[in-house]
This record gives C-alpha cells, structure tokens and sequence, in this order.
C-alpha cells in the first residue's frame, strides 16, 4: 500500500467510525475536553492532521526510533506534544525495532520545538529538561557502544561494561543490553 492509498484509507475509516465526544469520555482532564473529533486532512506543507477550526492538531512522524514509524501529536496553539516512547522518563529506554541514532534525531527535534509539555506513551508528563536526559543516556549509549563493538565485545558483555553514571538508579537497566544489540546492528550496516 502507498502513501496516499493509506492516507485515503485511514481517512475513510475515520470517516465511519463513530464519533467519540469529550463529553462520553468523563474521566478526560477538563484541560481536552475541548478536543472534538475532527476532519482528517492532509497536505504536502503541513502534513496529516485534523482540523476542528479551533485547534490545530498536527501529527509529526519521527522516523524509526523506539519502534519502525513513531509518530507524535501536536498541539501548537497549547505548546503541548504527545510523544509516544519517543520520550521515557527515569526507566532505560528500549530501541525496540528502531534505531538509537534516529531516536536521537527525533529527539532534536522535538527538543527544537516550541513546546512546554511532552506527554509519554507511559509514565509521568515531563518536558524538555526530562526529555534531554533520556537523549544523554542514548548519546552515551552510541559513545560506548563503538569502541566495543570495534573490539568484538559481545553486546551482552558490552552493556554490563558500560558504566552508566547517573542513569544507573534508572528503571529496567537490562535495556542496556538490549540497546547495545541494537546498536551493533546499526554499527554493522555502516
């Protein structure tokens, strides 16, 4: 399927699936209850997004970061972007299917915004200042995995040789492992 043949389709199921009202869905915070359901649009200068006329609701995609395709959701007029796992705050981030240098790109991004919040796919609401950090612990992670890799370390045996520093009272630390297989995967392709 191409991209407009996707973009077609997701706006025809759009189209027919039955509108969800602020006012169904009561346990929403006051702040969106004035997110109404909107019209899928898509145009070459802004990309997809919806257009309700009071709200400008902009979808971003990040590239193959935390998984194959990360997208965001962002609210301008508020300053405001949900970020998927492009963000995780306080845990090891997992690459998952993406790649960690992309991720940092994604992140550059979203740090050369103009947004004040940055909700997660998971965890607690933060802002660049948390999201700059999970940046640093995969910019050390793209440090440190390099020298290993030269050296043939196995990336088990690199991730337990790294030292994490400050990220080390961080949630889920077997990530690093993870992330380290990741990496030599992109480190193999270069």
């Amino acid at each position: 399927m191409n991209r407009r043949s996707f973009l077609q389709t997701t706006a025809a199921a759009l189209a027919i699936s039955p509108r969800v009202s602020a006012q169904t869905i009561p346990s929403w915070p006051t702040e969106l209850r004035e997110l109404a359901p909107g019209v899928f649009a898509y145009t070459q200068a802004s990309g997809p997004g919806v257009d309700n006329a009071s709200l400008d609701v902009q979808l971003i995609s990040l590239g193959a970061a935390h998984t194959w395709a990360d997208v965001a959701v962002y609210l301008p007029q508020r300053r405001i972007l949900f970020s998927g796992d492009i963000a995780l705050y306080y845990v090891t981030p997992p690459a998952h299917n993406g790649q960690i240098t992309t991720w940092i790109k994604a992140i550059d991004r979203v740090l050369a915004m103009d947004v004040d919040v940055i909700v997660p796919g998971h965890g607690p609401v933060g802002t660049k200042k948390e999201l700059a950090e999970t940046r640093a612990y995969l910019d050390l992670m793209v440090r440190e995995a390099r020298p290993r890799y030269e050296a043939k370390m196995s990336p088990g045996r690199a991730a337990a040789d790294i030292d994490v520093g400050r990220f080390a009272a961080w949630t889920n630390p077997e990530r690093t492992a993870w992330n380290m297989v990741r990496l030599y995967a992109e480190l193999a392709v270069v």
